[in-house]
């Protein structure tokens, strides 16, 4: 489900070469969204050729970076792939605004950085 949307954004077109391994984002941490959060404070919406609609209900959050970099993305995941994503200058500023924006708190992430 969130891997579809996950892995579409892998994608880098900085000038550091595809294969390189700080071409490739690394997901640092994660929250998976239920009951206790509530919807989100921000309206996120997607435009195509019908328009302007508003993203499904948001079921999962991912924060990701670069390696070397300060700046990370706040994956926003919904249940069928979709997605959006805001970009902060720390990790703590993408917390933040998970925790504005859904209620999630900095206890709940679990980290998924991996090598």
């Amino acid at each position: 489900m969130a891997g579809r949307f996950s892995t579409a954004l892998r994608t880098n077109f900085s000038s550091i070469s595809p294969m390189s391994p700080e071409s490739r984002m690394v997901s640092v941490q994660r929250v998976r969204l239920s009951s206790h959060h509530h919807a989100s404070r921000a309206k996120h919406t997607k435009h195509d050729a019908t328009g302007a609609a508003l993203f499904p209900p948001f079921v999962e959050l991912e924060i990701a970076r670069y390696p070397r970099e300060q700046g990370c993305y706040l994956f926003h995941i919904c249940a069928d792939g979709q997605g959006t994503d805001t970009w902060h200058e720390s990790i703590d500023d993408a917390i933040d605004q998970a925790e504005w924006e859904f209620g999630v708190k900095p206890e709940e992430w679990i980290r998924s950085e991996s090598p």
